[in-house]
């Protein structure tokens, strides 16, 4: 009977252990075919300040992020980060600088002086009824100033106090530019508007008033003849503002020629909607549409989004195409002028739609959480791909949404969807290093790189490692070759009711079959880490060939590899029999050193406070094996350091407990305690089991060792986890006079 048992319940862990191996293959899988997609991405700078945005500034093709960055409360920076070009030292980007004073500086644009060789940034500054703005280059020398006089009778009078942004363009193609002071860009109540000056006598040219608040200023020549139009894109607060027959109430696009003077204008939605338009040619015949989207940027009842096309000149309108559940975000167009024009647009409910250019339904794929479509343009400008984003993933389609070709995913994922408002994408950028276009795309943590992708075998082997699919498939043959061993070694004793020759006894029957079972897993793992010791000496040899590209591979590879490594590593010690060697040790000199290592050489400048905290001034000894020891405190430090990545405290603690009756020392409690986010309550009964692990190319056998270390102490391990109040680590300690626990 016993043996039917054993070969049932090798059965279903047999059964158990593939389907939870299958499930991870499924993913991985996933992973490993997007990574080796024709799309690829890389970090270039983490931990950014706010990037204001991405463009090519001085002509030369190649795209300069530009973000700002506090030096002091009274001076700021504006920092021009080019990602295309490297200079001396190959891990730091070229990055040049316009220091601008004044706390209530407001940043415009930047340009680039060729002639001089340097960058120049306007900003503006409100003094009194004028607008000042300074041109300052990389020196910190003021090019140029000018004044502009914003009284408006009946529009803004003396002694009105409004935030103002700035923007240049030359609205006639007279070679002079124009500047338009921009009231109260924000959700302020009044005033608002757009007062328009010629930027070189500051002469003011016209004034245009509006009780909604702007959500973008679009310049652009509409119908081909002389003088540009300016598209106005609004969102309505709702904070009872009213001018020229436009509430806050609602949101609206609005069309103004190069005078001033009002054209047409159209509601889009009514009180907390935003719209945001495109501009362009939809049916080829040199006049532009503008296509737009409206969505709701605060929850109320059930929210329509719409999506319009407006001719450009008269403000005509096609039938809106309607979503009845979920908000519509920026559109965005592909119309490479040789084929019919698509029109793209996300929504809140992850929705990703494509439109012919009379809004009509074509196709949508869906996605988990709000969906912002970045760009619909391939570097060749032909629209092979389709970007999006949402505060998970960032994901590309082929232009037809008939695949998705490639995903990223964020870690950790943003928390909320208003992170998509955040999101800065470049337009296509020739790198002239690879031959190929680039894009960039910055998020609020860090910048990217997107470029189109050639496979390699090089980049096949490292996605193979990356993703943890290779391991896993190990882990799988290891497992399923151990229990089919161990289950055909049940049924052969099953139908000869004999003993293995050698046996010790009958009643030692278990202890053969469970030595067998680890000297085959021990055995498997022994033969992986040779072939792993000779891809590392290969990726060596590979690095001192001083090929660039070789080079590069074989960090990769010694990176993955030495990881893949020490998760045998970790594999080997979860099965290996050895029994602890016990000698008295003084814990608290032990846990001393460690939190002083750690102190002094694992954590400066992680923001990280780690203390050894005990109640008992003598110390404390124990019949312990040190190594072992160390190697679960080690694990479970190095597990708090990775839940504070923005800093806290990390408390080691240690207190002995004494017989009431005799004095002596009982047991020691040591405790590990950090002010990360804890551990869901679904998954806290879980981080014992061996490949359990809610980490990315994580094994999931850490705790279980520590968990086997304590265990053959004598000893206990404990978690509580309270959601977003830290973990706690609670390890018991018997003592004994014999000297083994």
């Amino acid at each position: 009977m016993g043996k039917i048992i054993k070969f049932i319940a090798g059965t279903i862990v047999f059964i158990g252990v593939n389907f939870y191996l299958g499930t991870h293959l499924v993913h991985q899988f996933e992973d490993f075919r997007y990574s080796n997609g024709p799309i690829s991405i890389e970090i270039l700078r983490d931990q950014i300040p706010a990037v204001d945005r991405i463009k090519d500034i001085d002509g030369d093709g190649e795209s300069e992020v530009i973000f700002l960055r506090p030096i002091r409360p009274d001076i700021g920076e504006v920092c021009i980060f080019k990602p295309g070009t490297k200079n001396d030292n190959p891990d730091n980007f070229i990055e040049r600088t316009v220091k601008f004073p004044g706390k209530d500086a407001m940043f415009v644009d930047v340009s680039y002086n060729k002639q001089r060789k340097t960058y120049v940034a306007r900003f503006t500054e409100q003094d009194g009824e004028t607008t000042i703005v300074k041109e300052i280059d990389e020196d910190g020398q003021v090019v140029k100033e000018m004044e502009y006089d914003w009284l408006v009778p009946g529009f803004i009078e003396p002694g009105t106090k409004f935030k103002g942004s700035a923007t240049f363009t030359d609205l006639e193609p007279d070679g002079k530019e124009e500047v338009f002071i921009i009231t109260a860009p924000g959700y302020e109540r009044a005033p608002r508007g757009i007062i328009c000056f010629d930027a070189g006598s500051g002469e003011r040219l016209w004034a245009y008033p509006c009780g909604a608040t702007f959500s973008s200023i679009e310049i652009e020549d509409l119908d081909g003849h002389r003088g540009k139009e300016i598209i106005l894109s609004t969102r309505a607060p709702n904070n009872g503002a009213e001018a020229n027959g436009i509430s806050d109430a609602h949101s609206y696009v609005i069309v103004l020629d190069s005078s001033g003077k009002e054209l047409w204008k159209k509601k889009t939605g009514d009180w907390y909607s935003v719209a945001y338009s495109v501009i362009s040619d939809l049916d080829h015949d040199g006049r532009f549409e503008i296509i737009t989207a409206t969505e709701c940027h605060r929850a109320k009842g059930k929210t329509r989004g719409k999506i319009f096309v407006f001719d450009g000149m008269t403000g005509k309108v096609k039938p809106p195409f309607l979503l009845a559940d979920a908000s519509s975000l920026n559109p965005f167009v592909w119309n490479p002028g040789s084929q019919d024009p698509r029109i793209f647009a996300g929504d809140s409910s992850g929705r990703l739609w494509m439109l012919d250019q009379h809004l009509k339904y074509l196709k949508q794929k869906t996605e988990a959480g709000a969906l912002l479509v970045v760009n619909a343009l391939s570097g060749q400008q032909q629209g092979n791909y389709v970007f999006a984003v949402s505060r998970k993933e960032f994901i590309a389609y082929d232009r037809n949404l008939d695949k998705k070709v490639f995903r990223y995913t964020f870690e950790p994922p943003f928390e909320t969807d208003m992170v998509l408002y955040n999101f800065k994408f470049s337009p296509a950028a020739f790198n002239r290093t690879t031959g190929k276009f680039d894009y960039f795309l910055a998020s609020p943590r860090k910048l990217y790189r997107i470029s189109e992708a050639r496979g390699t075998v090089f980049s096949l082997v490292k996605n193979l490692l990356s993703t943890g699919l290779l391991l896993t498939l190990i882990i799988l043959i290891l497992t399923d070759g151990s229990i089919i061993f161990f289950l055909i070694n049940v049924n052969n004793r099953k139908k000869t009711g004999t003993i293995d020759p050698g046996s010790p006894g009958p009643g030692k029957t278990g202890e053969t079959q469970t030595h067998h079972f680890i000297e085959i897993v021990q055995g498997l793992t022994h033969q992986l880490k040779n072939p792993i010791s000779t891809t590392l000496w290969t990726a060596e040899k590979l690095k001192r060939t001083g090929d660039t590209d070789f080079a590069e591979l074989s960090d990769f590879l010694a990176g993955d590899v030495e990881a893949l490594k020490q998760q045998t590593n970790h594999l080997l010690k979860l099965v290996k029999v050895r029994k602890p060697q016990l000698k008295p040790k003084n814990l608290k000199s032990i846990l001393a050193e460690l939190v002083e290592f750690y102190r002094t050489q694992k954590l400066p400048g992680e923001n990280i406070d780690i203390q050894l905290e005990t109640n008992y001034e003598k110390d404390i000894v124990l019949f312990i094996d040190e190594e072992l020891f160390k190697e679960v405190m080690v694990n479970l430090m190095e597990n708090a350091v990775e839940a504070m990545p923005h800093g806290g405290k990390l408390s080691i603690s240690l207190l002995p407990v004494f017989s009431i009756i005799k004095g002596n020392l009982r047991k020691a409690f040591i405790q590990v305690a950090d002010t990360g986010k804890g551990i869901d309550k679904e998954n806290l009964s879980r981080v014992f089991a061996p490949f359990f692990t809610m980490k990315p190319k994580r094994t999931g056998l850490g705790l279980t060792i520590c968990k086997g270390i304590i265990e053959a102490h004598g000893g206990k391990i404990e978690i509580r986890s309270p959601k977003g109040e830290g973990t706690n680590v609670c390890i018991t300690l018997p003592v004994k006079k014999t000297g083994q626990n």
